[in-house]
Parts: C-alpha cells; structure tokens; sequence
C-alpha cells in the first residue's frame, strides 16, 4: 500500500505534465496559424504581388470549407439511412403516410444482416489482396524512382454496404442460369493511404467513400452437382454514382478543376472492372471456362441517329432580345459515351449524326440521352434528358419519333433507332454487302468482329542497352513485358500489359465495326511494356472468316518480325448485322419505353388534361405550340431501376404528350385567360385575391413563348405599396401560379373599387416589344364575395 501511493502521485503528475505539454502544443499551433497567416498577407505586400491572389486563396478557401460541409452533411445523412432507414425517412417527411410500406421480403434484410456479420471478415480478405497481388503489381508498372510504393494504411470501417433491394428475373432468361439485380448504397468510414518515396516520402488517400448502383449478379451455368452453380459474373449495367474525400498530399486536388479531374480518372478506372462489357467473373468449378463468364456474346446492336430538337430552353442571356442555347447531346449505353457537335444559337438545332452501340445485355439497360448548353465559361447547362429502355425497343425493332424531355420546361428531341441481332449465317452478311452497293454508304456498320485475344507462345526476349554493359560493349536481354494493339479501320484497342513474360495470357475480348468486311482486315501489334518497342506484328484480312463455319475462327498465328516460333492464339467471330422486323407502336409501347420515376409535382408545368394529346410515334411532327405538363417523368440520373423483365416499367404519367391550346386560343393574337378566387374576410376587413392559372398567353411568333407574370392593383390606388405581382414563369404560355394576395379594405368600399389585373411578358430590359400580354377589370362591386368564388375571366388585348 505505501508503495502505490508514491506510484499514484507519480501518475497524477505525469498526467498534469503531459496535459500541459498539450495545452503549450496546442496554443503553438494556434498562434503559429495566425502568424504564417501573417507572414503570407505581409510577404504578398513586400513582393509586390497583385492583392488579386490574396483574393484567388480566400475564394478557394471558402470553396473548399463549403463543399467539405456539404460532403460530410451527406456523408452522416446517408449513414443514418444505412443504420435505420425507416427511422431516417420518418425523421425527415414526419408521420409516413399509409401508402408508404417497406417490403421486407424484396429488400432482403437477411442479406443485409449476413453482409453486416462478414463484414470484418471481408475487410481482412481486402487487406490480404492489396498488400499481396495490387501492391506488386502497381510496383512493377512504376519508374525505378517510385518502386517503393506501398499502401499505409487500408480499414474499409465500421459500416457495411448496404441492399436497398433484390430483382430476381424469371422470364426470358435460359433454364441453366439466375439472374438478379442487387441496389447497392455504400457510404462507410472507410480510409486507405498510399505513400511513395522520391526524395521524401509523401502520403495521400481517400476516405468516406459513397457508392450507388445496381450491380447484376448472373449464377450460369446451373449444373446438378454442388455447388449446384457453374460460375458468378458481377457487374454494373451502368456507371454508379461515386463521391469520395481526400486525405494527406492528395488533399491538394480537392480545388475547383483537378477535383472534378481526379474524380472522373477514379470513376474510369472503377468503370473498366466493373461497368460493362466489363465485369468481374468467378469459376466455381474446374469444367467452366473463365473465358465463357467474362467474355460472353454481345446481345445486339443499336443503330442511333440523333436528328434534330425544337422548343428547347433558353439559357443563354440576350441583351436586346431573348437568348438562346448552344446546344449538344451526350448518348450513353453502358459504359459507351457518345456527344454530337455543337449548333451555336439556337433553339431548335439539327444534328443529324450517327452512332452505333453494341448491347451486352438487354434486360435492365437503357440509352440515356442527355441535351446541354456549351458554356465556355461556366459549366455547362442541362437542357432536359431521356431514357429508354432497350429491352422494349429491341421487340419494336424501330423507333423514330419525337419524344419529349425530361427534367425540364419544356423540349422535344427527334431519335431513330434501329435494334439490330447477331447472326452467323453468310447469307445475311452477302445480303448486306449487296444492299450496300446499291444504295449510297450508310453511316452504319455491317458486320461486327469479336475478337478474343486468349494468349502467346515464345515471345523474343528484349535487349536494350544497359549503364553497365554499356562500359564493356554488351546488350541486356530481359523478358518482355508484352502488351497488343488491335486495330481495324480508325478503331484502336490496346491490352493489358503481362510482366516479364514470354507466353503471356491475356483472355480479352475486344469489339470492332466493320462496314466492308471483304476488304478490311484485323491489325495487330505486339509492343513490350517497358521500352515501348515492337516485338511482332499480324495482319488478318476479314474475309477469310466468311468461308468459315459459322464464320468463326481460332487458331494460333504467326507473328511477323519477332521470334522464330512466335505466335498468337485467337479467336475471331464475324457478325452480320440483321435488322429484325419493327412494329408500331402504341401507346402503351411508348410508355413502357420511356423510363422515368413519379410525376412531377411542380407547378409551373401543369397543363389541364384535357388539352393533351397523345402524339403516335413516327408520325410527321408538326408545329404546333408544345409546353409541358405537371405529368413529365422525372428520370433517376444515379442508377437504373431494377425492372422485372416479366414486369416492364410502367409508372403512372409516363406518356409522350404535345400540349396544345383549344381553338378559342389558337390564334396568336388571342389573350387567353385567367383563373381567379376572391373572398373578403368581414373580420379582418381584407379582400383575397388567389391567381390560380394563365392559359392560351399570346406568342411573339411560333417559337418564342413568352415568361409571364401577374401585376395586381386594387383601384383607385396605384401607389407602389399597393401594387402586387406574381412570380415569373419561364417560357411557358399556360402557366400556373397557384399565389395569394391581400388587400386591407373596407366592406363599405367594394363598390368603388376595381381590381385591375394585367398578365405581362418580363421581357428584356431594352426589349422593343410590348409587354402586355392581356388585361382585366373587375368592378367589385358587381360580384357577391359573401363566399370565395373562383371563376375563369377572359383576359382582353388592351
């Protein structure tokens, strides 16, 4: 006992010792911030440098601490969400309502409960696999100065990814396989630095990574032995949302710019493992062939034109008239991206351009189009979007029409699609080949050459000069480090490097169009890795696989200016391209087509619905005044839904609508009309007049819709404090407002007073048009306001 009680002193006193050493090393950090503060704003003084990048630090300052806050906001909400979601969803939107339900059962808690369980478990497998195979193998593609790569630090933490929910397909599938769609949120606390020394080692890495997605897991083939599953293929139909913060070093690129950069080199590299026609693949017995789940047959072929588009968006600002837009399109299917050029000043541009996509799998993906405005200055403005789904175009087999965009007031977007299949058969190639020389060249392909690039045999060794046999007059002689490059025509594939090897296996497939199959041919090139020299080549003319069976071909081939046994074994697959037979659509074709979420509820689109018209697709488009409606989808950017195949999507106000004003309205030089409530409160001596809608507004000529606002005044005054007015509404000539006004006044009053109403265009301020869209006078005196009375006034031109 006498012996602890000079130990607990002692302790006691280490603790006060160290608590101060904090508090020192604490207010040293403090107040040498402040001074290096200082020293800067005083060293910028003293060299005479321009107070403007004073300026450019603080703005960048500002930047990053508000979008570090709204990082970590969504980091902690989505967290919430992960740990409880109906008690997350209950704390934002209050009491839920009745029609709002969780179905256990399709979002698999079990799962989510196994995952959580294995979490740990998967961390230290992860761990094993970066310190053991990713580690190596980013040391040997790195220069000599940067070899001591090595991860410092890898916890994938406390939070498990989450199931939002399973999609197991049933129908249109094979007998020997499972298919399903798994929703995946991530957003754990997850941290993995990385180090490297050059002269110094230096640190950088990642954290708080947020991943959403639909990752399909495909079980083929089905096999009567255990596992009972032959292999698993896991992949993304799309891109997922990524969203990550950065630590240490890297910590630099989280400015305006190299942000945006860094994040879309990581999201490219997640997208060539893991977003189609890449994919992860495991065999799960020793009879299936790795090749088979990695590498399957493409589904088809998409023929796209993208013609042309009326009646968008202005965002651009125009000074003595309305702007305009400089509209292009970005097509998307998969892990394919396509953009038009861009048309300079206008709204209703015309492209005319032709791409072509090929479809791995067609149950579950779309072609998503997105329209934008080019700033040059800013980042570029969205002009409204669309998605369709290819399963249902691909039993239309054609579409041309104009469909409407979503996401956006107003706008219309011309497509013509072709859905074409894969076929072996000469017939259908010669077919085409005829068709072709009839005719002028299309703009599409004919054929399609898989090519699958399996591996190598006696590859030459390397020799380069070296420091060393430099001295005494000799050459080095290494092991390649081989890589490929395919080409046909203008299209250029390049393989992954092999280390230091001479028989290298690659199993890669790579895709190619042809147009004349009878005189293109397949280029190879075989380079080493390392010193980015040739060690061989190979020409392969396309036609020699028309004769073939099935007009395939695998056979190990002769490299040209390499060793004296070097070959190449491949496997070439020649495809026709077979348009298949389209059908009219229908309505309810067209909106099983369309891929979108709930209507939108915002108000300024609402149309009455008796004023819609369903327009057919591939008719003759006219030109008629388009709007929008309060019923336009509304599609989810993120990740695809998952859609039973069985059960094609079809929520409710996904139509293709032209929005069109009755007869009355038609004439441009008609006012339209106005709908109004009024009630006077006899307590609190106040008259309330509700603006419910404008509709049928005149047009400055057919394609400028006007951006209408309401100014009210309760005559005789028309004083400034008396004057109310509505919200602007953008381009739209049935607009809705839905806003309420007050004005204090006497019940004795009423019949002296009028309420003059005018419905104006908020033109530009130098613009030489008139504003006035139509006017109204009510003489209060004449309306029984004892009850609230809503009516529709027509609205008069002067």
């Amino acid at each position: 006992m006498a012996d602890d009680a000079p130990n607990a002193a002692d302790a006691a006193k280490d603790s006060d010792a160290s608590e101060s050493r904090g508090d020192i090393v604490s207010l040293l950090k403090k107040y040498g911030i402040h001074l290096l503060l200082f020293s800067g704003v005083w060293g910028l003084g003293y060299f005479r440098f321009s107070g403007l990048w004073l300026l450019l630090v603080l703005a960048i300052g500002f930047w990053r601490e508000k979008a570090t806050t709204r990082k970590n906001q969504t980091v902690d909400l989505a967290r919430k969400v992960m740990k409880n979601e109906r008690e997350s969803i209950a704390h934002v939107v209050g009491d839920l309502p009745s029609w709002v339900y969780f179905p256990d059962i399709e979002r698999a808690e079990w799962l989510n409960k196994i995952v959580k369980q294995m979490w740990p478990y998967v961390e230290g497998y992860v761990v094993e696999m970066l310190r053991n195979t990713v580690e190596p193998a980013v040391r040997e593609n790195l220069p000599k100065a940067l070899k001591n790569f090595r991860f410092e630090k890898i916890s994938l933490g406390r939070y498990p990814p989450r199931i939002g929910g399973v999609k197991v397909y049933t129908d249109h599938i094979g007998r020997d396989e499972i298919i399903m769609d798994l929703e995946i949120f991530y957003a754990g606390d997850c941290e993995i630095d990385l180090s490297v020394k050059a002269i110094k080692r230096v640190k950088a890495g990642i954290k708080d990574v947020q991943l959403h997605g639909v990752m399909r897991v495909e079980m083929r083939p089905l096999v009567p032995k255990i596992p009972l599953v032959g292999g698993l293929s896991i992949y993304f139909l799309k891109r997922p949302a990524l969203d990550f913060n950065l630590t240490n070093l890297a910590n630099v690129f989280d400015v305006p710019g190299l942000s945006d950069l860094l994040h879309a080199v990581i999201e490219d590299q997640l997208a060539l493992f893991l977003v189609l026609p890449n994919r992860i693949a495991v065999p799960l017995m020793d009879t299936t062939k790795l090749s088979d789940l990695k590498n399957p047959m493409p589904s088809g072929v998409l023929h796209i034109s993208v013609l042309e588009a009326k009646n968008l968006v202005r965002k651009d600002i125009g000074l003595l008239k309305k702007g305009k837009s400089d509209p292009y399109a970005v097509v998307s299917v998969g892990q394919q991206t396509f953009k038009t050029k861009v048309i300079d000043n206008t709204i209703s541009p015309t492209w005319n351009q032709h791409f072509e996509a090929i479809v791995f799998e067609v149950f579950g993906q779309s072609i998503d189009v997105d329209l934008f405005d080019e700033d040059r200055s800013d980042k570029d403005d969205p002009l409204g979007s669309l998605s369709l789904d290819i399963f249902h175009l691909s039993k239309l087999g054609q579409l041309d029409s104009w469909l409407p965009l979503e996401d956006i007031e107003h706008g219309d977007l011309h497509l013509h699609l072709n859905w074409q299949v894969l076929s072996d058969q000469r017939s259908d190639l010669m077919q085409e080949s005829s068709v072709d020389e009839c005719v002028t060249e299309s703009p599409f392909s004919s054929a399609v050459l898989v090519v699958t690039l399996d591996s190598a045999k006696d590859l030459p060794l390397v020799q380069y000069q070296d420091i060393v046999y430099t001295l005494i007059g000799r050459k080095a002689s290494v092991m390649p480090s081989p890589y490929c490059k395919l080409s046909v025509g203008q299209t250029n594939w390049k393989s992954q490097i092999q280390n230091a090897n001479n028989a290298p296996v690659w199993e890669e497939m790579f895709h190619f169009f042809v147009q004349k199959p009878q005189i293109q041919a397949l280029d190879i090139e075989v380079f080493d890795g390392k010193k980015d020299i040739a060690i061989g080549n190979l020409s392969v003319p396309i036609k020699r696989l028309i004769d073939q069976p099935g007009m395939n071909l695998e056979q190990p081939f002769k490299l040209n200016n390499s060793g004296p046994h070097s070959q190449l074994i491949l496997k070439l697959c020649l495809r026709a391209l077979k348009p298949t037979t389209s059908i009219v659509a229908t309505e309810t074709d067209l909106k099983e087509l369309l891929l979108s979420e709930e209507p939108s509820t915002d108000k300024t689109t609402e149309t009455p619905p008796e004023k819609a018209l369903i327009e057919e697709a591939g008719s003759e488009h006219k030109e008629e005044d388009v709007t929008s409606s309060s019923s336009s989808p509304v599609r989810n950017t993120q990740t695809p839904p998952v859609n039973g195949i069985n059960s094609p999507p079809t929520p409710t106000g996904t139509e293709l609508r032209k929005r069109v004003t009755d007869k009355s309205n038609s004439d441009p030089s008609a006012s339209g009309k106005i709908q109004l409530t009024l009630n006077f409160d006899e307590k609190k001596n106040q008259l309330s007049v509700t603006v419910h809608k404008a509709l049928g507004l005149p047009l400055e000529d057919a394609h400028h819709p006007p951006d209408p606002y309401v100014r009210i005044y309760l005559l005789p005054d028309k004083s400034k404090s008396g004057k109310r007015k509505t919200d602007v509404i953008k381009e739209m000539r049935d607009a809705t407002y839905d806003e309420i006004f007050v004005f204090p006044c006497k019940r004795a009053d009423l019949s002296d007073r009028t309420l003059d109403i005018a419905v104006k265009n908020d033109s530009s301020f130098m613009a030489l048009s008139n504003p006035l869209l139509g006017k109204l006078s009510l003489n209060l005196g004449n309306l029984d306001l004892d009850e609230s009375v809503t009516e529709w006034y027509n609205l008069s031109a002067e």
